[in-house]
């Protein structure tokens, strides 16, 4: 069964606490490992996405940003 994106927000927000950041934007590639140490079996197809970024960006609870090679996250303010 699949839960909703939102429902890894709570492990999306763990792994960005335990990584460095860059002024408080953290690497998606980064992010991706920290979740991987977490959850040995993590997979965003869990929560209906094919990739960890549509996942980021259909929870909602996270700004994306774009450079030329890499793609950075962090959560959105309340």
């Amino acid at each position: 069964m699949k839960k909703p994106p939102t429902a890894a927000v709570p492990l999306i927000r763990t792994a960005l606490a335990q990584l460095d950041d860059l002024d408080s934007w953290h690497s998606l590639g980064a992010v991706g490992s920290r979740l991987n140490v977490l959850l040995s079996d993590f997979d965003p197809r869990t929560y209906g996405c094919s990739k960890l970024l549509s996942l980021i960006e259909k929870s909602g609870a996270f700004n994306v940003r774009r450079d030329d090679l890499r793609v950075y996250i962090r959560p959105k303010k309340d």
